[in-house]
């Protein structure tokens, strides 16, 4: 982005440029946080990590999806954690998802532990394509969003964060707006 900046204007319409970049980032930071919760959920579809490897078969089969106990707090319990105005976190609502995601041998099971049944990507493995994809998805449609509808110098229209400003709240979010395009895609 390209800007002169002359006198008091010039350096009121840089700090604008600049609060509304990092509401930008804020926003995009929600999004992909949201997207990961989008890709947890269909682990739990598939019953499978990330990588695409199936999770072990329970032990009894008691008619549920491998994770999927009687409260289902495991599965639907993941939500998004704002850490600042421009960081997001996703966890799981319940202390034992741990257990699942990287288990270690325990004492009172004579040194057994669960079977991996990862939700997660791990660190040493890096993200999957199908998460780096998806991520990568997200932020280009919020790029687009926002350099292309206005208040960034695009080309007309209003911008996400305008759109926000103008009561439109989160029924503009990315998020809603991937999901309508995926569905459309896939008709």
């Amino acid at each position: 982005m390209r800007m002169t900046v002359k006198g008091d204007a010039g350096i009121a319409k840089m700090r604008q440029s600049m609060k509304d970049t990092r509401e930008l980032l804020g926003e995009l930071t929600e999004a992909m946080a949201d997207e990961a919760l989008e890709l947890v959920a269909q682990g739990f579809e598939k019953q499978a990590d990330p990588y695409g490897s199936l999770w072990k078969e329970k032990k009894v089969d008691d008619g549920r999806n491998v994770l999927v106990g009687k409260t289902v707090r495991l599965r639907r319990g993941w939500h998004k954690l704002k850490i600042s105005a421009t960081k997001w976190a996703i966890e799981p609502s319940v202390p034992y998802a741990s257990a699942h995601q990287d288990p270690r041998p325990r004492p009172a099971w004579g040194g057994k532990s669960l079977p991996r049944r990862a939700m997660l990507p791990f660190g040493s493995r890096g993200l999957p394509e199908s998460w780096k994809q998806a991520m990568a998805d997200t932020v280009e449609t919020a790029m687009k969003l926002s350099f292309s509808l206005g208040s960034f110098g695009g080309g007309g229209g209003m911008s996400m964060l305008a759109a926000k400003m103008a009561g439109m709240k989160r029924s503009f979010s990315i998020r809603v707006i991937v999901q309508r395009a995926v569905r459309e895609s896939t008709k």
